[in-house]
């Protein structure tokens, strides 16, 4: 039988796991989205593909680039 305190540390836990995931890939997101929207701004161009496009190639670029460490991470 868990108790309450095994199910709050599992939960933390969690957290945590989810958050040195899912962080790194965020942060990098973060900072190609600020740089796209400074470089939209700078030449006026306001089209949404022009912002959607390099993110997703952002994203699919540092997933294939940390993919072994993303993998060994979960199987630890």
């Amino acid at each position: 039988m868990m108790q309450s305190q095994d199910a709050i540390d599992l939960g933390r836990d969690a957290l945590l796991f989810a958050f040195q995931l899912g962080g790194p890939i965020l942060l990098v997101v973060l900072g190609g989205s600020l740089l796209i929207g400074l470089l939209q701004s700078m030449t006026q161009l306001q089209d949404s593909a022009l912002s959607f496009i390099p993110k997703i190639a952002v994203v699919l670029v540092i997933l294939a680039l940390g993919l072994p460490w993303l993998g060994s991470s979960m199987v630890y």
